[in-house]
């Protein structure tokens, strides 16, 4: 990676049977868990808007930074001095194509995907914030970015802002 002498936590938060509102729960408690460690970044490659139930699933309105726990939570470990590097989401050429939370918290660093020409790659989710805030803030490339394939250690290419916000 790009930051050869960091030291990391891995904190899996995810349910990855379902989608549910639990799920926040869960990323509260991881960033609880990352803040009683000390950690100084945070790099969250999740977001939630969707959910298997719909009455569950959040509106546009929702994702005012204010709405949601870990949109809260996110504002809470940011004022304790903690930096949230936050995928934007992989929404943008769908009919939900906005940010979800945590993506929309005030405070936070949201990450946007590009190509290596620097042009906004179609499936990179956008504000703003339901509350007007620009979203996200900042992007990397998360078009065809090289990766390792786990499977057979050869590089290949793949899309997602989850790889641009490790990046950044």
């Amino acid at each position: 990676g790009a930051a050869t002498a960091a030291e990391y936590y891995l904190i899996r938060s995810e349910e990855h049977l379902t989608e549910s509102p639990k799920e926040m729960d869960n990323w509260v408690a991881a960033i609880e868990l990352a803040d009683s460690l000390g950690v100084d970044i945070a790099s969250t490659s999740l977001g939630y808007a969707m959910f298997d139930t719909e009455e569950f699933t959040l509106s546009y309105a929702d994702i005012d930074g204010q709405s949601t726990r870990c949109s809260h939570a996110a504002q809470i470990a940011s004022r304790k001095g903690m930096l949230l590097v936050v995928a934007a989401g992989n929404e943008g050429n769908k009919d939900w194509h906005y940010i979800s939370a945590p993506a929309d918290a005030d405070s936070i660093l949201p990450v946007g995907a590009v190509d290596i020409f620097r042009n906004i790659a179609d499936f990179s989710s956008f504000g703003p914030s339901a509350d007007g805030r620009v979203k996200p803030e900042v992007c990397a490339v998360g078009k065809q970015t090289a990766l390792i394939d786990p499977n057979n250690e050869w590089v290949i290419n793949s899309n997602g802002t989850s790889f641009a916000c490790p990046l950044l």
